[in-house]
């Protein structure tokens, strides 16, 4: 019996700049910049990566894998799709979605009307 080593894990996650004031999607559907909107998808963003690489280094520290190496680029837009490659192998590729739909906002979590991708909905 062959006992393959452990691979290394290489993760590389392409986020939007939501410093960037032109992004496709969140946005108010009444056309508006309202940067509330992207503060929000900021701090989802951050929270996502955070924990992804949190996850990814724990497996290092149990010694489950021997590298890890994760790279977060943010680029001026919105990826319009999600793809995921496991092993240099395509596992999941998928579109997002746009919809409108509402979102409650800091201060005084005022509802406001946005188109979003979601990316929560069955496949």
């Amino acid at each position: 019996m062959t006992v393959r080593p452990p691979c290394s894990i290489t993760a590389r996650l392409m986020l939007p700049d939501c410093d960037f004031p032109h992004l496709a999607i969140p946005r108010p559907v009444d056309g508006t910049d309202d940067p509330r909107g992207r503060r929000r998808l900021k701090g989802i963003l951050q929270s996502h990566a955070t924990m992804l690489r949190e996850a990814l280094f724990k497996l290092r520290y149990q010694r489950f894998v021997p590298e890890v190496d994760v790279e977060v680029r943010l680029v001026p837009f919105a990826p319009q799709m999600k793809l995921y490659i496991l092993n240099r192998r395509l596992a999941l590729q998928d579109f997002y979605v746009t919809e409108e739909g509402t979102i409650p906002l800091p201060p005084d979590r005022e509802e406001v009307a946005i188109y979003d991708a979601y990316g929560t909905g069955p496949l």
